[in-house]
């Protein structure tokens, strides 16, 4: 475990790096946590604290700038010297950002540009063949982008059916159409289906990527909600398998453990809680199910978070770790999960943790904090992100944070 104290605080994560905030001076410093905390690159001008950075190259941060109106800037970063070599206005329309460092952006009139980076830094803008004007109320969102294509997902409501487009500079526009893979409630007069896009996830090594739509009663909380999962190839737009899980999804991940396994988490029912489940890349079966449910320490929850707990796969895609809201912390591996799930105490069910150490951070300093801790609804964590080696744990106050091991 270790305080670090650099008059900054975390706001992004673009792995390796973990993006820290100057609010006096406007200033985005970049660091890495081994053994140490080490200071990387200190980037300047136009960076706004509502940031979504992506590291993709050794030498270039992309950064997705959203101020406080909800428009976006493209910004571009050499991350030898901290330099901005190119700045892109893309207004207030839905922005997807691919790990190669393409971007796909879209428009008041609802039609996606796409974008690549140059090797001086500069965004130059890519033609798409056969676009055509959206005729609905829902805006595409981009599933997948490469240098050779675009897919969006479009729902045109009443119709909760799900339409892909695949676009490309050098081939006309080809189409795909998957209907609603759950049966409507019959117990709600009316009903009206909708498909909600919420993540889409390339299949490394494979032509091949994942989209999470989740099928719900249009303006309806349901107590158990369903995700529909889908493997789309990207070249034909077949659908290679589709399974419809019980979740909300958050988000999906992807680990090469086995044959391949896509981690889904995401709230599994208003009794269960977050919970995560874990399908076979290739067939999309369904391997395991788990619910996280309590720490062994009663504690409140994180502010924002599923569950109000936060989960992520570490990078390598190899540990799935769990934190809680005190900083209690449970970390288990993708073959183990696999295997028998997260680690439980035999009797109770509960989750084994690590206990956060007891540091000035995660000690209450006042009676209503120390209430809260004695009724077991104490927090002191804002957000986290999951690192390589350890959890980098942002508190409700002040500039200073954690690092924690697991």
């Amino acid at each position: 475990m270790t305080t670090v104290s650099i008059g900054t605080s975390p706001i992004a994560h673009a792995h390796p790096y973990v993006a820290c905030h100057d609010q006096s001076s406007n200033v985005l410093s970049l660091w890495t946590f081994g053994e140490e905390p080490l200071l990387h690159a200190t980037i300047e001008d136009q960076v706004s604290r509502n940031i979504r950075p992506h590291a993709v190259s050794a030498d270039r941060l992309l950064t997705q700038s959203i101020d406080d109106d909800g428009k976006s800037t493209i910004l571009v970063h050499s991350l030898s010297d901290g330099r901005i070599l190119s700045s892109y206005p893309l207004g207030s329309g839905a922005v997807y950002i691919s790990r190669e460092g393409f971007i796909a952006g879209c428009d008041e009139r609802a039609k996606l540009h796409v974008y690549e980076l140059a090797a001086d830094g500069q965004l130059a803008e890519r033609e798409l063949r056969g676009q055509a004007a959206s005729n609905s109320s829902d805006i595409p969102q981009a599933v997948h982008l490469t240098a050779d294509v675009l897919i969006h997902s479009q729902v045109r409501h009443p119709d909760p059916t799900v339409h892909l487009t695949r676009l490309s500079p050098d081939a006309p526009p080809s189409q795909a159409s998957f209907p609603l893979t759950r049966t409507p409630p019959d117990d709600i007069p009316g009903v009206v289906m909708n498909s909600m896009l919420v993540n889409s996830l390339a299949i490394p090594s494979s032509s091949t990527f994942i989209t999470a739509h989740v099928e719900q009663v249009l303006d309806f909380t349901e107590d158990c909600p369903k995700t529909a999962l889908r493997c789309i190839d990207a070249e034909t737009l077949a659908l290679g398998w589709c399974t419809l899980i019980d979740q909300h999804t958050e988000w999906l991940r992807y680990s090469t453990v086995g044959r391949g396994v896509v981690l889904a988490f995401g709230l599994l029912g208003t009794e269960e809680g977050a919970g995560l489940i874990a399908l076979d890349a290739t067939t999309g079966t369904i391997l395991r199910t788990e619910r996280i449910g309590l720490p062994p320490n009663k504690c409140g929850s994180l502010p924002n978070a599923v569950g109000g707990v936060h989960c992520d796969l570490t990078p390598s895609g190899d540990r799935v770790v769990v934190l809680f809201g005190d900083g209690q912390i449970s970390s288990v591996s993708v073959e183990t999960f696999l295997a028998s799930g997260f680690v439980r105490d035999g009797e109770s069910g509960l989750l084994m943790t690590s206990p956060c150490p007891e540091i000035p951070l995660s000690t209450p300093t006042n009676a209503k904090e120390r209430r809260g801790k004695t009724n077991g609804a104490w927090t002191w964590i804002n957000r986290a992100f999951v690192t390589e080696g350890g959890v980098v744990v942002v508190p409700n106050k002040g500039t200073d944070f954690v690092v924690l091991k697991w």
